[in-house]
Order: structure tokens, then C-alpha cells, then sequence
């Protein structure tokens, strides 16, 4: 069954590819057999384990009022073990496996807490300051009324991110960063603080980052000025 399902959805573009996966899902948690198929999915690489998040997104709650959503729980772990074998630095491949799984659970509001666990591990940091700027503004969009999800992706992201290396990608960083607080939000401004932090840190708080700093600290959203001033950049 696995086989024939991958099968099946190769040959598809994005996003009939989806559709077609979430339909066969359905039908294969109406026989039964969605476990068995999760299960060998799981067990294969990053492609595999992207379709099988996606089937047990969408595949339905399989148990009665005395289990507490086993469906939606291995959901939850498939995304797990797909963020964990993805690490800190996918390669492309691995980062477009994210997207579409990310992408494809951020349109279900149940599922927002594992969309960005997917899509804050895709962004490229690499990618250029428009690429960059886009996928974090993405990122920052999907946490709109998620005050406490999007503290815990802003430092994901943080932890994820890494130094920066060379000049170049230190001003990416800092524009990217300006960008972000521009907008106001609370997420965007969570995202903007990290990239400071990060790069205020590796470069000793050089002239622009402790601008940028003192520009978060008059953000509108109090909790990004808080961790703004949190942040000491000369010790006294």
C-alpha cells in the first residue's frame, strides 16, 4: 500500500499532490490502514516522512471518548521526528520537504504549532535579504493571536540560525532585521530581536546592531521591548 501510495503521488505537481495525498489518507483511515502506512512511511527518508506528517494531519481521529486523539498525537510525533532528522542545517532537498508539509498543516489552526516547527527550520538563511525577509515575514504571519507560540519560534529560529558568516551576511541579518521590526507585530518584532541578538553578539555590538537595538526598544509591542532591554550590550 505504502509503495502504490508513493507511487501514486510522484508524478503530481504541488499542490494536486497534497489534495491527492490528503484524499488517500481519508480513505486508507476509513479501511483501517493508515497506521500500518504511517508506520513504513516513518521509517523511510525525509520525503517519506513529509507525506506521512501530511496523512496523519488529515487522515481523522481513529478512537472512541476513552483515548485522548491518538490521530492528532502521532501527527504531532511524525513532525517531531521529521524536524529532529532534518537538524539544525537541511540541505534544499530537506528544506522543501518542510515547506510542504509546513505549508500544507499551517492551513489547518490545529495544527499551526507544528507548521512552525516545520517551516522556522525551511527558512533559508542563505537565501538572500528578499528570500530571507519573505520567509520570516511568512513565518511572522502565521503566529498572529499566538503571543506564546511566537516567542517559542522566535528563539527556535535563534538557535537554529547560527552566526553569521562574512560581512555580506552580516548585513542580510541587519537589514532583514529592520524589515521585520518595520511591520509592528509581535512576532515580527520576536523574529527582528533574535537576528539582533545574534548578530549584535557576534560582532560586539558594532554601530548598527546597537542602532538596531535601540530601535526594538521602542518597538510597539511591549514584550519585544522587554527582551530588547534584556539584552546588555556593554557590561558594567
Amino acid at each position: 500500500m505504502t509503495d502504490a501510495l508513493l507511487k501514486a503521488l510522484d508524478p503530481l505537481p504541488y499542490p494536486r499532490r497534497m489534495r491527492e495525498l490528503a484524499a488517500r489518507a481519508r480513505a486508507l483511515s476509513a479501511s483501517g490502514d493508515l497506521r500500518a502506512v504511517l508506520d513504513e512511511l516513518d521509517a523511510g527518508g525525509p520525503h517519506e516522512r513529509g507525506t506521512a506528517v501530511v496523512a496523519a494531519a488529515v487522515g481523522g481521529d481513529d478512537a472512541g471518548s476513552d483515548r485522548d486523539r491518538p490521530a492528532r498525537r502521532r501527527a504531532v510525533h511524525l513532525v517531531n521526528e521529521l524536524a529532529m532528522a532534518a537538524g539544525a542545517f537541511p540541505d534544499a532537498t530537506v528544506r522543501s520537504v518542510l515547506t510542504a508539509a509546513g505549508e500544507f498543516l499551517a492551513r489547518h489552526r490545529d495544527h499551526v504549532p507544528q507548521a512552525a516547527e516545520l517551516l522556522v527550520r525551511a527558512v533559508d538563511p542563505d537565501s538572500g535579504p528578499d528570500a530571507l525577509h519573505a520567509a520570516l515575514d511568512r513565518l511572522a504571519l502565521l503566529h498572529r493571536g499566538r503571543p506564546v507560540l511566537a516567542a517559542r519560534t522566535a528563539l527556535a529560529y535563534s538557535r537554529n540560525r547560527g552566526v553569521p558568516q562574512g560581512e555580506d551576511e552580516e548585513a542580510t541579518m541587519l537589514a532583514v532585521a529592520g524589515r521585520l521590526a518595520e511591520d509592528g507585530g509581535l512576532a515580527h518584532g520576536l523574529l527582528a530581536f533574535q537576528l539582533v541578538a545574534v548578530g549584535g553578539r557576534h560582532t560586539g555590538w558594532s554601530g548598527p546592531w546597537r542602532t538596531q537595538l535601540r530601535l526594538l526598544r521602542r518597538h510597539p509591542e511591549a514584550e519585544v521591548r522587554d527582551a530588547a532591554y534584556a539584552e546588555v550590550t556593554v557590561r558594567e
